[in-house]
C-alpha cells in the first residue's frame, strides 16, 4: 500500500491502515498524556480511549488540519474531561482513587523516570 492511500484506507475503515497511521505518533501523544495527568496509570487508559474514540470517529475526520492534530485533540479533551471527573470527586476521601498532594507528586516522578 502506498504511503498516500493509507489516510484513505483508514477513513474507509482499515483497520491495518489506521494502526500504521496512529503508530506514527502513538509515542508523542503518550509523552504528551504524561504532561497532562498527575497518574501515570491513568496515561495507558486515555490512551486506549484516544484509539477507539478516533477509530469510532475517522470517518468524521475532514483533514482541515492534519491527522496528528485532530488525534491530539481528542486525547486533550478526553483527558480533560478525566481531570474534570478527579476533581469532583477529589474532596470525598472515601474516594478510593483519592491521592493527596504529595502522592501524587511522588506518582508523577515516578512516570517521569519511567520516560526517561
Amino acid at each position: 500500500m502506498e504511503r498516500e492511500d493509507i489516510p484513505e484506507s483508514a477513513k474507509s475503515g482499515d483497520i491495518n491502515a489506521f494502526q500504521t497511521l496512529f503508530a506514527e505518533f502513538q509515542n508523542q501523544l503518550k509523552s504528551y498524556l504524561y504532561g497532562l495527568l498527575p497518574d501515570c496509570n491513568d496515561v495507558d487508559d486515555l490512551m486506549h480511549d484516544t484509539f477507539i474514540k478516533v477509530l469510532t470517529k475517522i470517518s468524521n475526520f475532514n483533514q482541515d488540519s492534519s491527522l496528528k492534530t485532530w488525534v491530539f485533540k481528542i486525547a486533550t479533551n478526553l483527558a480533560y474531561d478525566h481531570l474534570r471527573k478527579l476533581r469532583r470527586w477529589q474532596a470525598d476521601e472515601y474516594y478510593p482513587n483519592y491521592k493527596s498532594l504529595s502522592e501524587t507528586l511522588k506518582s508523577l516522578l515516578k512516570c517521569k523516570s519511567n520516560i526517561q
